[in-house]
């Protein structure tokens, strides 16, 4: 197989949070560094679209800002664009340290001749977990150019593969929480423990 090139998308505000949660304390380790492992595992090179310094230098890996301020995932959907050097990449978002090996690789075999392989649990999309490929960045300018800043939203005009990544695997729902506050960050410290 081809290399593939590794994005951690850490640009985000962490608004809803109140404090950056790319470097909160998990299990012992920042946030973001367990996406960053996985990324380690299965792609090279490995790199972050991230615009504060300190996440930089905890988690060691070389990071580029977004090219588009102030317009959401998308932006950095963009940024990992412009910067891959590999026409597809791995994007995995910062506050999925649940997340396992197994479901990337899982997308990475998906991948043939598609722009965007995305996981499901259900109906429910996670695309900000994904395979893209390079060749997206003009509709993303366009999309953004009219206005539009959802990453969802842009996801319906095009053709993603959807892969259903809980067919077969009932517990697998736990491993895509999204920890955007701290009442969520405790129930996936909790998931940690049990």
């Amino acid at each position: 197989m081809e290399p593939i090139t590794g994005i951690l998308l850490a640009g985000g505000k962490s608004s809803r949070m109140g404090k950056q949660k790319a470097l909160m304390p998990f299990n012992g380790a920042p946030m973001a560094s367990y996406p960053v492992n996985i990324l380690m595992q299965l792609c090279s090179p490995v790199f972050g679209i991230i615009n504060d310094v300190n996440i930089v230098e905890t988690l060691g890996i070389k990071a580029y800002p977004d090219i588009i301020q102030n317009v959401g995932p998308l932006g950095g959907l963009h940024a990992a664009c412009t910067y891959s050097p590999t026409e597809q990449f791995v994007v995995l978002a910062c506050d999925t340290p649940l997340l396992s090996a197994t479901v990337v690789d899982r997308l990475l075999e998906a991948r043939t001749g598609r722009c965007i392989v995305v996981p499901s649990i259900g109906k429910k999309l996670h695309p900000l977990i994904g395979v893209y490929s390079k060749s997206l960045v003009a509709e993303i300018e366009s999309f953004l150019a009219n206005g539009e800043r959802s990453l969802r939203m842009f996801l319906h005009t095009q053709e993603p593969l959807i892969i259903d990544v809980s067919e077969g695997d009932e517990a697998c729902s736990s491993q895509f929480t999204n920890i955007n506050t701290q009442e969520e960050f405790e129930q996936a410290s909790a998931l940690v423990r049990k």
